[in-house]
């Protein structure tokens, strides 16, 4: 069975989803696209699906006596018509209102506003601007809302809207308000999804229990390896979260906590392995992006993401910790003395990295520790503070998993074998090996090679030192100060330049994002994305490096022609399996 649909009905005794049942897929077309679907009742129980490299819809409708969805040949192909520019088609969340068929496609410009399409039968076409509320706003949302998992049900003249709960722990339900013409949330998380280890179970074993009212589906392609995942809450009126390509509970994008054991060789150098990496990791704000904010997703949540390369910027205060001081991540200098560019604290960040890593031995991160805000502290005690964040790195040593260390603060470049479970170290707090293999770059850098760091001579009656501090050579690009006219091609330019550096045992610290006018993001995802895309996977570099972005998952909302990547993540994961899920050309057309 190349693709299938589970039904995961809910227990109101366990709170969660349970997997239950299996249904095949009959009589598709060849060219149908499994990456974009939806499941409906609109008196028939029925899954739409599009197209290849189209917005052309596929419908199929429930056979109870062959226990599948299959083809409807009449009306086959169905249109989609007079659509807003900045619709967006990756996503498909189908609807009924008792009356009618329709289709509801989220606005790429306003978060909260989707689009409502009426599905005409005599033109086989869902049809845009035929209802005076076209497009419908959506307020009273909690702010953990995952505006990528609409979906809507019909039950007893009322439709209700649903989404899960960023980070996938719950689900929030609304419904239509008539009086006002838009969707209002409830707000209450009613329900909780089904974990990474039920979806490892229908992969591998398939379904076992019969299906239900009440339940999550997901729609598997064993060709391509995707999976697909909806929800139901309606007992007679199913709904979907149709579109989002997902391996597990994280619901924006592939859980790739485990990539790197898919690796051939694991005993490659981690400077050889693309890393996707993040800015000023910890400076997460959820909300809003602030001018001291550069990611919108907890560390725990970027790791399971694929994030494999953490940037880590520390604050030292005065205070009750270690020997005196506090550590904390932040993003530049503590501004007036307030406070906002202050996250959380630097040991949490760790346990974060330390619990990840416990979960997912087979994986490996590089971190890099800077020094962004010690304003606070007398130039007397600036030596004391160092001895201090030293103290609070080796709280870390000899207490991770099977009494092993959490960090590799080493010189050397390790391998991935070397370094599962691990976190190497690399150094921008000074020139020693005290917090991992020290790289100091210029400012600004549009790109830079920086040598092997030789360390200092040991004196009579001393212990050996290494060799080196820093055995490998490091490529550098971290041009954050990007020109007023087109600072995003320049910066695209930078990062290009940078691709194809880290031969050998050279490390490629390449960094995708950066500022005009010291103030403005300049964010480079769509443009790198159709950059790589304009090539054949055979032809794309293979080279490219450590790439750390601010907002790296932004790109979910980036549609590609074609059978393109959703993530910039995906493609830099994907470019060490060369491009074996993206060998064809694409295009961003949307974003």
């Amino acid at each position: 069975m190349s693709c299938c649909v589970y039904a995961y009905p809910f227990s109101a005794t366990t709170s969660s989803y349970s997997l239950g049942q299996s249904y095949s897929i009959q009589n598709a077309p060849s060219d149908v696209d499994y990456c974009r679907w939806s499941v409906v009742n609109d008196g028939a129980l029925r899954l739409y699906t599009t197209q290849q490299n189209s917005n052309t819809l596929y419908r199929f409708t429930y056979n109870a006596t062959s226990n599948a969805f299959v083809y409807d040949t009449t009306p086959g192909t169905i249109s989609i018509s007079n659509a807003p520019a900045d619709a967006d088609f990756s996503r498909l969340c189908m609807g009924y209102d008792g009356t009618n068929a329709l289709l509801f496609l989220r606005s790429l410009t306003f978060f909260d506003i989707v689009y409502k399409f009426v599905f005409n039968a005599t033109q086989s076409q869902y049809v845009y601007a035929e209802s005076p509320d076209k497009f419908i706003r959506i307020v009273g949302a909690p702010e953990a809302t995952n505006w990528a998992t609409l979906a809507t049900t019909y039950s007893n003249g009322t439709i209700g809207l649903l989404a899960f709960e960023q980070g996938n722990v719950g689900i929030y339900s609304g419904g239509y308000d008539a009086t006002s013409s838009c969707f209002s949330f409830a707000g209450a998380s009613t329900a909780t999804p089904f974990s990474a280890s039920n979806l490892a179970t229908v992969v591998q074993m398939g379904a076992v229990a019969g299906a239900s009212a009440n339940t999550l589906y997901l729609v598997y392609d064993a060709s391509s390896d995707k999976a697909m995942m909806g929800i139901t809450t309606s007992a007679s009126i199913p709904a979907t979260t149709g579109g989002n390509r997902l391996l597990g509970y994280f619901p924006l994008y592939t859980n790739y906590s485990n990539w790197m054991s898919t690796l051939p060789n694991q005993n490659i150098l981690l400077s050889q392995i693309n890393l996707p990496g993040s800015h000023d990791s910890a400076s997460i704000n959820k909300l809003f992006v602030t001018p001291y904010s550069c990611q919108d997703y907890s560390l725990t949540d970027q790791m399971k993401a694929g994030i494999r390369f953490l940037d880590i910027r520390v604050q030292i205060l005065y205070g009750s910790g270690s020997n005196g001081f506090e550590f904390w991540t932040c993003h530049g200098d503590q501004t007036f003395g307030i406070g906002v560019n202050q996250y959380q604290s630097l040991s949490s960040a760790f346990d974060e990295c330390q619990s990840f890593l416990q979960a997912n031995p087979t994986e490996a991160l590089v971190m890099s520790l800077k020094i962004d805000d010690n304003s606070s502290l007398s130039p007397a005690d600036q030596s004391g503070a160092l001895g201090a964040l030293v103290n609070e790195i080796w709280k870390y040593q000899q207490a991770h998993a099977k009494g092993s260390d959490l960090f590799l603060i080493e010189g050397d470049m390790p391998t991935l074998e070397e370094a599962k479970g691990k976190i190497f170290l690399i150094n921008r707090v000074d020139s020693t090996l005290n917090f991992g293999a020290p790289v100091s770059w210029n400012d600004n850098t549009p790109g830079m090679t920086l040598p092997p760091v030789t360390a200092p001579s040991d004196g009579p009656g001393t212990t050996p030192s290494p060799a080196y501090y820093r055995s490998f050579p490091v490529y550098v690009q971290d041009q954050y100060k990007n020109p007023l006219f087109y600072p995003t091609a320049n910066k695209a330019s930078c990062i290009e330049n940078a691709f194809g550096k880290n031969i050998s045992n050279t490390a490629v610290i390449n960094f995708w994002s950066g500022l005009t006018r010291e103030v403005y993001g300049v964010y480079t995802h769509e443009t790198i994305l159709n950059y790589l895309g304009q090539s054949e996977g055979c032809s794309r570099s293979v080279n490219l490096g450590w790439c750390l972005l601010d907002y790296p998952l932004w790109s979910t909302m980036v549609s590609c022609e074609g059978t393109g990547p959703n993530t910039c993540v995906d493609l830099i994961i994907d470019s060490n399996l060369g491009y074996s899920k993206y060998p064809n050309k694409f295009k961003v057309i949307m974003s």
